[in-house]
């Protein structure tokens, strides 16, 4: 059984079709790709999962458990974690601030402690040398990394990560992939939207393509890379510049 399970999801925005019959999973321990076009769909997905848009029919699944009608604060405590396009850092709290928010929230009786846990997520992230700097004073490319830290500290099943390479360095790019890889080897769940193509063909286990709403096709790195269908709808876009 796949950790998350998107079940012919269709959003209707008045006589619209925003998805159409999306399905999709995730394996907990994977990194899974949704890539396609601007518009076709995918920061909708990613708001059905998260509870932000209500879904015309279809459901979502988390470890079997059925999310469709828990409110977003209910699907974030059962485990489901998200960073946004647009950067939504707290601007006049420092890094570690925005990182402590988080792990005080999810604080347990028997979990980590939250500064030690904050800091040791900084560290990891390379941000400890920016700890006390104001989110709102940091380049695009690291506030960035503060928002996947953030996401981490609520130690979440699933991380849904809405373009994260935006803004990054080669450098801080390639420390992405290397963590997205290493939190996937230990047991965390991945989705991840991304315009970063050679990117998500090394991180991803299995990618989905999304297109005018639908899923056009699935499968491995390669098999997407080989898609006729794939190249004309997205990739042959992406490397011809357009």
């Amino acid at each position: 059984m796949p950790l998350l399970d998107v079940s012919d999801v269709t959003v209707h925005f008045g006589g619209n079709i925003a998805l159409d019959s999306v399905a999709l999973s995730v394996e907990a321990g994977s990194v899974t790709g949704l890539i396609g076009p601007n518009g076709a769909g995918k920061t909708t997905t990613f708001n059905v999962i998260t509870g932000l848009q209500p879904v015309t029919s279809g459901s979502v699944r988390l470890a079997g458990e059925d999310m469709s009608r828990l409110s977003p604060y209910k699907r974030a405590r059962a485990g489901i974690a998200r960073t946004f396009q647009r950067l939504e850092s707290f601007g006049s709290m420092t890094v570690r601030e925005n990182v402590l928010v988080a792990a005080e929230l999810r604080r347990g009786r028997n979990g980590p402690r939250p500064g030690p846990f904050a800091d040791a997520l900084l560290e990891r992230l390379s941000l400890t040398d920016v700890a006390g700097v104001r989110a709102d004073g940091l380049p695009t490319g690291r506030a960035r990394l503060v928002e996947i830290a953030r996401a981490l500290a609520t130690r979440p099943k699933l991380l849904l990560l809405d373009e994260p390479a935006s803004g990054l360095s080669d450098g801080e790019s390639e420390s992405l992939a290397e963590l997205l890889t290493e939190l996937a080897e230990g047991g965390l769940a991945i989705l991840i939207v991304e315009h970063d193509v050679p990117l998500v063909m090394r991180v991803c286990h299995q990618i989905f393509v999304l297109a005018f709403g639908a899923i056009l096709t699935s499968g491995s790195a390669a098999e997407i890379q080989a898609d006729t269908r794939v190249q004309e709808a997205y990739l042959g876009t992406i490397e011809g510049g357009g």
